[in-house]
C-alpha cells in the first residue's frame, strides 16, 4: 500500500473541531467533488448527488436540522450527499461517454443495462440499499480526498460532511 494513502487511513478520525476562518476556492471544492465522483458504484450507476453548501446563511439552516451541531456552521464547506433512487433509468445515458470512449465495448453496456434493469426496477429496497452503499463510497472518497489535498488534518478539519439522506 502507498505510504501516505496508509498514513491517511490510519489517521482517520472524526472530530467537532473546524476553523471557521479558513476558506476553500471554487476550484478546490468543485476537485474535492470531482475526485468524490469517481468511487465506485454498482454498474457505475454513481447514484448520489453532492451539493457543496457554502454560504453562512444556508449552513445556519442546516444547523438547525442537524440537532445544532456546530461544525455545520464553522467548516468551510458542508457537503450534502444524497443517495439517488432509480439508477437503473439513467444507466444507458450515464454509461455513453465510456462507449464513446471507446472504454466499453457496447455488449457489455447493453448486459449492464438490461442486468440493471431485472434487478432494479422492481426492488425498492435494493435501490434504497444501492444508494446510501453508493452515497457513502462517496463521501469516504470525499472525505479522502481532503485530507489528501492537506484540507484536513489530524487535530484540525476544515471541512464537515453530511451522512447520505
Amino acid at each position: 500500500m502507498n505510504h501516505s494513502l496508509h498514513t491517511l487511513i490510519e489517521q482517520r478520525s472524526s472530530t467537532s473541531h473546524y476553523d471557521a476562518s479558513k476558506l476553500l476556492a471554487d476550484s478546490q471544492i468543485t476537485e474535492l467533488m470531482r475526485l468524490a465522483t469517481l468511487a465506485p458504484s454498482a454498474y457505475h450507476f454513481q447514484n448520489w448527488k453532492l451539493i457543496a453548501v457554502r454560504s453562512s446563511a444556508a449552513k445556519a439552516r442546516l444547523k438547525d436540522i442537524a440537532l445544532g451541531q456546530a461544525q455545520v456552521e464553522d467548516a468551510a464547506v458542508t457537503f450534502i450527499i444524497c443517495g439517488s433512487l432509480m439508477p437503473h433509468q439513467q444507466l444507458a445515458t450515464a454509461l455513453r461517454p465510456s462507449l464513446e470512449a471507446g472504454a466499453l465495448p457496447q455488449e457489455i453496456a447493453d448486459s449492464w443495462v438490461s442486468s440493471a434493469n431485472a434487478s432494479y426496477a422492481e426492488n425498492l429496497q435494493l435501490q434504497r440499499d444501492e444508494a446510501i452503499r453508493s452515497a457513502s463510497l462517496a463521501a469516504m472518497t470525499l472525505i479522502l480526498a481532503a485530507e489528501g489535498m492537506g484540507f484536513i488534518h489530524r487535530n484540525h478539519r476544515r471541512l464537515r460532511y453530511a451522512s447520505p439522506c
